[in-house]
């Protein structure tokens, strides 16, 4: 769910709690970015404004098409 929330380009981590708030707590999204960085699917940078910003690596873009392609749901669960 993180990385497709991230699919269309970064975003910061008040626009990811809006967007996936209702479907995970902030210390579950905090624990996926944590993970994502840790695995290299997902970097975290500064913008322009000095806001952090997540968006997904090329390693987080493959992954995403890889199961696209074989039909995993990325969401959250198991």
């Amino acid at each position: 769910m993180v990385l497709e929330a991230l699919e269309e380009g970064g975003k910061t981590w008040s626009a990811l709690e809006a967007e996936l708030g209702k479907d995970m707590s902030t210390a579950t999204l905090s624990k996926r970015l944590k993970n994502g960085i840790t695995h290299g699917l997902v970097v975290k940078t500064l913008g322009p404004d000095g806001n952090v910003i997540y968006e997904l690596t090329a390693k987080g873009k493959a992954l995403l098409d890889w199961a696209r392609e074989r039909g995993f749901w990325l969401g959250q669960g198991r």
